[in-house]
């Protein structure tokens, strides 16, 4: 599996400039590359996580979701959200942030059955009742934690590799280099990689498998 530092060397050789300066260039332009893909859906980046639920309506979502070795705070979307009651499982269901207010009016205490995000903070509804908690389990997408040290590597190093390193050298080749016919070529295969891992990742939802060789 390739490792940030691995990355980088990579597209050092592949743009062929002999210039091993652009190092910081290219680090930082990988970098940015990870980020205008961090919200995007890809089977990497699907995750769950819980939390519990206790005599609140409010939960900051750095706080129930914190940074992890393997992820962000929070999730960037949000798929489905269940809470355990007497050993059951019930969906919450998403609504907008005023319509729970118009609903939270008389302070009606109970198991959630609803749930807003707004302002960084996942609100539901009703509140649990003072003396009560309940298991709330969050299923979306999250954000991979942040690449830092040169020995470090996640799913953009390994599964996306192509697709970030394409749109790091098309950035480059585009703003230092003035090479735009360099950059057209690398935009087409950033395409291509893009095109690849969303066909995967609707492969393993529609089908549930995740060890064929796409």
């Amino acid at each position: 599996m390739a490792t940030y530092g691995g990355a980088v060397d990579l597209i050092v050789t592949e743009l062929a400039r002999g210039d091993t300066s652009i190092t910081v260039v290219i680090e930082r332009e990988f970098l940015k590359a990870i980020e205008y893909y961090g919200a995007e859906r890809f089977w990497f980046n699907e995750a769950r996580s819980s939390f519990t639920a206790s005599n609140t309506n409010y939960y900051a979502l750095a706080t129930v979701f914190p940074a992890t070795a393997t992820y962000d705070t929070g999730f960037t979307e949000i798929d489905q959200m269940t809470v355990t009651v007497n050993g059951g499982v019930v969906e919450l269901q998403p609504e907008t942030f005023q319509e729970l207010n118009r609903m939270d009016v008389s302070g009606f205490t109970g198991p959630p059955s609803r749930y807003a995000i707004y302002g960084e903070q996942m609100r539901i509804y009703p509140k649990p009742a003072s003396g009560t908690t309940y298991q709330i389990d969050v299923a979306g997408t999250r954000r991979l934690a942040t690449l830092s040290a040169s020995t470090e590597s996640n799913a953009w190093t390994k599964e996306a590799l192509n697709m970030i390193a394409a749109r790091t050298e098309k950035v480059i080749s585009a703003r230092k280099f003035k090479d735009y016919e360099a950059a057209q070529m690398y935009e087409v295969a950033e395409q291509q990689e893009y095109d690849r891992l969303q066909d995967r990742t609707s492969r393993y939802i529609g089908t549930g498998k995740i060890k064929a060789g796409y």
